[in-house]
């Protein structure tokens, strides 16, 4: 294995067809040219586009029709998918005869039988174990986050530049990796072994309190979090996921960006002496954290910016609005 194998073995671990979660996301990058493509007001190219989407759609139906895929899947999902990718071909269909100003409702009902047609299929099948199905939630995220950096090109000439862009990619790749981070530590055990108490979480504290860089960080672990395991396992885990969470979509960065400084500063102190880890890891992730929060990254093609558009084009900011500002 290496570094490129692993990182592509993570997005790929998915036990939801990855041909189906490829080609969805080609549909959504299609529905957003589409998208741009109607405020140009060129019918022709409008046409092409959904023409494009409709081959990829019946790509994704032939998916769906495989044996080992067609095997999985109940005969509900069918159902729901099927349906949605009709009603998703009329309302395309119907949108070629409006006026512009008519089809913003459909084009949002376009987007929810997308999401309809992402999640549904996955979640009617069920997963045989927790770990999939939280690899697929990242992927949705990443798929998310992706498009909100399009989005925010879109409409913000002013963020159409490097230094924000290199902030989106920086967000997008920490936040995979505090999500990866959380595949270990699942609830409601937090372990990765069969047994549920051996291995995940409840090693790594226990090596906190054999390796702490001081002897009060030590027994603050071994007295405290050792002996109410459940309750501070279930924090660490709800807290990865929501700086994973923040990092990815860019939303409220200053405060992920904070909680996210903290827990590599507790990993710093806890596995300072560990002989098989170098506390510099977790030092430069301090920094990287705090640089997120200083350099309010979600502003950088995340969601913090679409927020902060909407404050601006206020007159009077609210109080609710001047925290919602601090947040990002």
């Amino acid at each position: 294995m290496n570094p490129f194998s692993d990182t592509l073995n993570f997005f790929a671990r998915s036990e939801v067809s990855l041909y189906i979660f490829w080609l969805l996301l080609a549909t959504f990058a299609i529905e957003f040219l589409i998208l741009r493509v109607d405020q140009q007001e060129r019918a022709a190219s409008r046409r092409w586009m959904w023409a494009v989407a409709v081959v990829v759609l019946g790509l994704l139906a032939f998916v769906f029709w495989m044996p080992d895929v067609s095997a999985a899947l109940g005969g509900l999902t069918k159902y729901v998918y099927w349906l949605c990718m009709l009603a998703a071909a009329a309302i395309a269909v119907v949108n070629l005869r409006r006026s512009p100003d008519r089809r913003a409702r459909s084009i949002a009902l376009l987007w929810v039988l997308r999401l309809l047609i992402a999640v549904v299929p996955p979640f009617l099948q069920g997963f045989t174990n927790k770990q999939a199905a939280a690899i697929y939630v990242f992927c949705m995220l990443l798929l998310a986050g992706i498009y909100i950096g399009l989005y925010n090109i879109r409409c913000d000439a002013q963020q159409r530049t490097a230094a924000d862009s290199w902030l989106w990619i920086a967000r997008l790749l920490i936040g995979g990796l505090w999500w990866q981070q959380t595949l270990w530590k699942l609830p409601p055990t937090y372990t990765d072994n069969p047994d549920g108490v051996s291995g995940g979480l409840h090693f790594w504290v226990g090596e906190m309190v054999r390796n702490g860089a001081f002897s009060w960080h030590s027994a603050f672990v071994e007295k405290v979090i050792q002996p109410n395991f459940s309750f501070f396992a279930a924090q660490v885990y709800a807290a990865e996921v929501a700086i994973a969470v923040s990092l990815l979509l860019g939303i409220f960065t200053r405060l992920g960006g904070v909680i996210g400084a903290l827990m590599a500063l507790n990993l710093w102190l806890g596995l300072y002496r560990h002989p098989a880890e170098w506390p510099w890891t977790y030092f430069f992730l301090v920094i990287i954290q705090i640089t997120f929060a200083v350099l309010h990254a979600g502003r950088s093609l995340g969601l913090d910016a679409v927020v902060v558009r909407r404050l601006e084009a206020k007159d009077n900011v609210t109080l609710l609005g001047k925290i919602l500002g601090w947040l990002t």
